[in-house]
């Protein structure tokens, strides 16, 4: 098996802890909502359900859209927007794990080096037949290669990554070698 170091992408963690400051914050939204009615109207049958219905219906009702409502209509979608993109994210990335173990022992992969300080190289595998630099991806639907499609953007990113990579080991390592 193929040694590994490293830990899952820290792009995708910190899309996950962004999904959890933003349930919090709507939580909290919630709790002073509550707080408020009671206050003003001294309604002590608010319930989380009520006030969450209420932000509901300001929130996906098109006609009572105010800045509030539609601020609180993109928080929540990008809430579960987020939790289904980040979890798929990590799901590529553990399936390509379970591949790259079945590599012999001559194979060290490592995970989430940041050769350039802005993005994370999900996988760099190092054997004897060379470096190679793995992006994850788990997309639904096909995925086209033409100028406006997906697919080309991956590949483009794929490439960034292997060059960021070359250059890394170049400078950083004196090492000088293909990176595919």
């Amino acid at each position: 098996m193929a040694h590994f170091h490293g830990h899952d992408s820290s792009f995708i963690k910190g899309k996950q802890a962004e999904r959890k400051r933003l349930i919090l914050w709507l939580f909290i939204l919630i709790l002073v909502s509550a707080v408020i009615l009671f206050f003003l109207y001294r309604v002590v049958w608010v319930s989380t359900a009520g006030i969450i219905g209420v932000l509901l219906i300001f929130a996906f009702t098109k006609d009572l859209m105010s800045d509030t409502g539609k601020d609180i209509s993109k928080t929540l979608l990008r809430i579960f927007r987020m939790k289904g993109w980040a979890d798929r994210g990590l799901l590529g990335e553990r399936i390509v794990r379970q591949a790259l173990e079945q590599l012999p022992d001559t194979y060290s992969v490592f995970r989430g080096i940041r050769p350039e300080h802005s993005f994370d190289v999900d996988f760099t595998v190092v054997g004897p037949n060379g470096v190679f630099t793995i992006e994850a991806k788990s997309q639904t639907g096909r995925i086209y290669f033409d100028r406006k499609g997906r697919g080309l953007r991956m590949l483009n990113q794929a490439r960034r990554e292997a060059l960021a990579m070359y250059k890394y080991l170049l400078e950083g390592w004196k090492v000088k070698t293909f990176v595919v």
